[in-house]
């Protein structure tokens, strides 16, 4: 098993969809995200035994598939299986919600992750000014054929960002990630936020703390887990145009 804190950066809370936290973090905002196009199956992991990867545009392409295969073998290992315990402290005063701080570990087969680096096809390549994407799939498994159609990120959000889908047998979780400097860092903040999403939807306990001073209420809550999910994995993603801000719609079956 590999086992990976789960990133605590301080930051705005935006919101609270149905019973999953969207959560963003402060970073360097991007003036646009509208000039880059992306591989349509980015923007919406197909059904099936895929995963997507992808990985800063390096100087040797080699370099960048790889790193793009890593990142899209370590997903199928956590659709598979994916253990979260600790906690997250939530603060809330005048000034807003903040984050106060995270101790989530996030746990997955990382021999399955190798394997997967390893024998797994990359069946559809392609890339954007700044980022390298790679569609894999599960050895040994039966396989679409995608063509290589590039598209931009509408301009307005996707009802997902919003209103949560409803489904009896999956949690839906939505993360967020304001622009960092390099793009791959947005998108793997707003997976990683979605994930723990799941993890609180499914199985959290929250204790809250709550103090007055000079008519003012403040207060600390903590969200703390201990689940196992499976099937959990990121199907939908939409980058704001105007800000570069990155959202992911995640899902999981229930536990």
């Amino acid at each position: 098993m590999v086992t990976s804190k789960s990133l605590g950066r301080r930051g705005f809370l935006a919101g609270v969809l149905s019973v999953s936290v969207i959560a963003g973090c402060a970073g360097h905002r991007l003036s646009s995200g509208a000039e880059s196009r992306y591989p349509w199956w980015f923007l919406e992991t197909p059904e099936g035994p895929y995963a997507v990867g992808y990985s800063p545009a390096y100087h040797h392409e080699a370099s960048s598939v790889a790193s793009a295969r890593h990142v899209a073998a370590a997903a199928l290992a956590i659709e598979d299986s994916v253990s979260y315990e600790g906690g997250r402290g939530i603060e809330r005063d005048v000034l807003g919600t903040f984050f106060a701080g995270n101790d989530t570990a996030e746990a997955f087969d990382d021999a399955r992750a190798r394997a997967y680096e390893k024998d797994g096809e990359a069946i559809a390549q392609s890339a954007s000014d700044r980022l390298v994407f790679v569609l894999l799939a599960r050895p040994s498994s039966a396989r679409l054929s995608f063509d290589d159609e590039t598209i931009s990120f509408p301009v307005k959000p996707p009802a997902w960002t919003t209103s949560l889908p409803q489904d009896p047998t999956c949690l839906y979780a939505v993360g967020v990630s304001v622009a960092y400097y390099h793009e791959e860092s947005s998108w793997e903040v707003a997976e990683r936020n979605a994930r723990l999403g799941l993890a609180q939807a499914a199985r959290a306990v929250v204790r809250e703390l709550h103090r007055r001073e000079n008519a003012q209420q403040s207060g600390v809550s903590t969200v703390d887990v201990d689940v196992r999910l499976t099937g959990l994995r990121v199907v939908k993603r939409w980058r704001n145009p105007a800000d570069g801000s990155c959202y992911t719609l995640a899902r999981a079956m229930r536990p």
